[in-house]
């Protein structure tokens, strides 16, 4: 061999060496390529399946919120109806009540004039109340007609002495003694 051919395979084995190291990095640059691939196309199918659940998850919700709702609306318009026949009811008591009240009323006056009992008609004053405990009662003039009143303050016994003479007017109310 000779020093040319030698150098000839030398550079030629250098060639092949340097398209190696190049195929190599090559593979090398694929395979990071393909593992980069790979890894995003598990990332979107996991992201579709999360979003899928999601969306299933979403759906479910939705689908649980207007049966709940439904479920409200049809408890409160059976609540309302509750209410309105309860309302019912009572006016019927309440207007039951007054016609009892009514036909016991018209029976009273029916029973009244059959037995011949005269109305009583209310006065138009009320008669007036005074306060009698501890008031001393107001000499009054008798009259020929008229018999002297009861009165329902007690009397209270007092000497000759303790009464004022008759023609001064009496006070209304004493503490004690009355004095000269």
């Amino acid at each position: 061999m000779t020093p040319e051919e030698f150098e000839r395979i030398k550079e030629e084995e250098k060639a092949h060496l340097r398209k190696l190291k190049e195929l190599k990095a090559a593979a090398r640059t694929l395979g990071r390529q393909k593992r980069v691939t790979d890894v995003l196309d598990r990332m979107v199918s996991a992201s579709k399946d999360v979003l899928s659940k999601s969306e299933e998850l979403v759906d479910k919700l939705l689908h649980d919120t207007a049966h709940q709702e439904a479920r409200l609306d049809i408890a409160l318009e059976s609540a309302a109806e509750r209410d309105a026949q309860r309302k019912a009811q009572e006016e019927l008591a309440q207007a039951e009540e007054e016609l009892a009240k009514a036909k016991a009323r018209a029976t009273l006056e029916q029973m009244k004039q059959q037995l011949g009992v005269p109305e009583a008609r209310p006065s138009a004053a009320p008669a007036s109340v005074e306060k009698t405990i501890g008031a001393v009662p107001k000499p009054s003039a008798p009259s020929a007609t008229s018999a002297p009143k009861a009165s329902s303050a007690p009397v209270a016994r007092t000497s000759s002495a303790d009464t004022p003479p008759a023609d001064e007017p009496l006070p209304e109310k004493t503490i004690g003694r009355m004095r000269k």
